[in-house]
């Protein structure tokens, strides 16, 4: 069922659908996105656009405040781009979770909107159920380096180990999260993965 916040952010995108961010998203194309598309490594994260770019910029922040359909497939394109590119089978695209609070108040969660979208016409399992956040944590964009690896510290937990280790036994999971900085989310959550039987494991930013 859709939320009521998701439901009147709808409606007021139909009364003022006109704002800079989403006239920018308007006027791009998956190639567009695909010739800014730069594959390169921060630290261990594997990034795929830069977040200097006003047109990625523009996409990340309509798909996460005004869950913007055309910046999810946008986005969701350079995803589908890298997921073709990893050898082997059984990859399994896990998103980073919100918190309880912040997804009842956003209504969805942009990771997996973005998710679904790279896993269209592959092979690719999109698994939400892995995953859970323990505790609604302060925006890292307020943050310096190490205030952020403290902020998420201990804020990711599997919801049932016992499934996850059934579930991802011999599997290639990507972690996937919107925009990383200094990756202290994606290491966080990865911390909860990395003990479990997985072929491997990429930690996975759309943008940096």
């Amino acid at each position: 069922m859709m939320s009521l916040s998701h439901a009147v952010r709808v409606f007021l995108n139909t009364l003022f659908p006109y704002r800079k961010d989403a006239e920018t998203v308007a006027s791009l194309d998956p190639t567009t996105i695909e010739n800014i598309h730069h594959v390169h490594m921060v630290d261990d994260v594997v990034a795929l656009l830069p977040y200097n770019d006003e047109r990625v910029r523009a996409c990340v922040h309509e798909l996460k405040y005004h869950d913007n359909e055309r910046a999810a497939h946008l986005l969701g394109t350079v995803v589908n781009t890298y997921v073709r590119t990893l050898p082997g089978s059984q990859i399994v695209l896990i998103p980073i979770p919100l918190s309880h609070e912040r997804h009842q108040s956003r209504g969805y969660n942009q990771c997996t909107r973005i998710a679904q979208r790279g896993a269209r016409g592959v092979s690719v399992t999109v698994a939400e159920n892995v995953l859970t956040r323990t505790r609604d944590t302060v925006p890292q964009t307020t943050l310096s380096k190490s205030a952020r690896r403290k902020n998420v510290a201990h804020a990711f937990a599997l919801k049932d180990e016992t499934r996850a280790q059934r579930q991802l036994a011999g599997t290639h999971v990507v972690l996937l999260d919107d925009v990383t900085t200094t990756g202290a989310t994606l290491h966080a959550a990865r911390a909860k993965l990395a003990p479990l039987p997985l072929a491997s494991l990429t930690c996975l930013a759309v943008a940096h």
